[in-house]
């Protein structure tokens, strides 16, 4: 069987992705990219269907040993990838270059404050997504209660004083929990401030929650 050019190779991908087989089309590049890493015909085919998906990040990947081919967009990508990288072997094992790597790539290299920052920015985001979804939910919630509080009240329920000291204890601990979690959100990624702030009003709601005496006429008699 015949070997393949580089062109045939390049343009049954670019066929392949016209019909909307992108991961094929990626597939079949990807192996020869790595294989002919001098090859920038792969790599140029690669960053092209990238970036035609909306994906800058591997378009900036495999467009790296071209960087006046890569838009603004991109060149920020770029840029943010390489910084969990310490060494240049590291990123060229990353571009998959053989060569020498732009100047430009070797710039960007990150501290181990950058790479810890990235590797913890995932749960760092999940945190304070949660914090902001039960505060959220939480706000919603007690501000029903309040409406059963003020109606118990002005109707002259016996309850109202029950109601009203749950209301106390459900915004306390709303504010412990949410606080609580975006504490630990903003610690992660390094907000030294934000974290020790929401992390005293975090513990003073804990504690004074821990003193509340829902038997007791008053809250925290």
């Amino acid at each position: 069987m015949p070997t393949r050019t580089t062109r045939e190779i390049v343009d049954a991908a670019r066929a392949r992705f016209d019909d909307g087989e992108h991961r094929a089309a990626w597939d079949s590049l990807l192996v020869h990219a790595r294989r002919h890493p001098d090859e920038r015909a792969y790599r140029d085919a690669l960053s092209e269907f990238y970036r035609r998906a909306g994906n800058p990040d591997q378009a900036a990947r495999w467009g790296a040993h071209d960087l006046g081919s890569l838009d603004a967009r991109e060149r920020h990508a770029l840029r943010r990838s390489l910084l969990q990288f310490e060494t240049e072997k590291e990123v060229r094992d990353y571009l998959v270059l053989s060569g020498g790597l732009p100047s430009e790539t070797t710039e960007h290299l990150g501290s181990p404050r950058q790479q810890r920052l990235i590797r913890w920015e995932p749960t760092s985001e999940l945190l304070l997504f949660i914090a902001g979804l039960s505060g959220v939910i939480g706000v919603v919630f007690v501000m029903t209660l309040l409406v059963c509080v003020v109606v118990t009240a002005f109707t002259g329920d016996p309850e109202a004083q029950s109601v009203a000291q749950v209301f106390v204890s459900v915004a306390l601990g709303v504010v412990a929990g949410a606080g609580a979690l975006a504490s630990a959100g903003y610690l992660l990624s390094e907000r030294w401030w934000r974290s020790g702030l929401l992390g005293v009003v975090a513990v003073a709601a804990a504690v004074v929650l821990a003193h509340t005496d829902l038997t007791s006429p008053l809250p925290f008699g």
